[in-house]
């Protein structure tokens, strides 16, 4: 990372915002709520330099909606800020509209307004087990569920632009979706909906993203961060950053009609 050209143009933000944070009481929060943690992200958490934080995804940073991206910060909301060391699972439909559909403990990573990402905890599912998932409304995929069969990527396919207003209605900005100008994960039969193989491969990926950006530095516009307004509230299954997209793993037994609602 730190060979990377222009490496220095992405830190400042990060080191101006970084806070400690209790790494083992993280990981031991985690493990109160499902025995299972996958290994690349406990290590991650456990040795991984907050300096050296990539795409603004840490617990140490702060939980805000982050309304531009450029060389030092990534658009959207860094959900792993949300509630410091104490992070919570959440409960994640799997094989939905099928007689095997349940819930599955996901860690909410990012959002972004049409774009959710996830860490999968489900042990029991060995082709979930740390996985990172990316649901996109524009893909008329859902934020509070998996994607359990793959579809097949159309010879004409074209990822689209969502377009954002800034919050001062004085200009408009594009974003291609979670992978910006990058190819969407495609398996080698063809195939959309593939999940990151694990924590690395994902972070790997945000990193290349972030480098595109690395020269902007001045190019900058004012950032214009929102505030999220603590308890956070919880639409199920909509598209909006700052918004939790589903209940609480510890209270998924309250909520089973979803499973079957759609």
């Amino acid at each position: 990372m730190i060979d990377t050209p222009h490496f220095l143009n992405s830190r400042r933000w990060t080191l101006d915002n970084l806070r400690p944070f209790d790494r083992q009481a993280y990981i031991d929060a985690l493990l109160v709520q499902y025995p299972a943690i996958p290994e690349e992200f406990r290590i991650w958490i456990l040795e991984w330099p907050g300096h050296l934080a990539v795409a603004c995804m840490w617990p140490g940073l702060p939980f805000i909606d982050c309304r531009r991206a450029n060389a030092m910060r990534r658009y959207g909301v860094n959900w792993l800020g949300y509630k410091g060391d104490s992070p919570e699972l959440l409960a994640v439909i799997y094989k939905q509209k099928t007689p095997d559909v349940k819930f599955v403990p996901g860690l909410l990573v990012w959002r972004a307004y049409t774009f959710t990402e996830w860490l999968i905890f489900d042990e029991d599912e060995p082709s979930l087990f740390g996985r990172v998932y990316v649901t996109d409304f524009m893909e008329l995929e859902s934020s509070a569920v998996i994607p359990h069969e793959r579809q097949p990527k159309p010879e004409d396919y074209d990822y689209p632009e969502s377009v954002y207003l800034d919050p001062q209605g004085d200009r408009e900005f594009t974003e291609r979706g979670p992978y910006n100008n990058a190819e969407e994960p495609v398996d080698s039969e063809g195939y959309l909906n593939v999940p990151y193989a694990d924590w690395i491969c994902y972070l790997e990926h945000q990193w290349a993203l972030s480098v595109g950006n690395f020269q902007n530095v001045g190019e900058l516009h004012p950032y214009r961060d929102k505030a999220i307004p603590e308890p956070v509230k919880t639409v199920f299954d909509q598209s909006g950053a700052v918004d939790l997209p589903t209940f609480p793993w510890s209270s998924r037994l309250k909520h089973t009609e979803h499973l079957h609602s759609r």
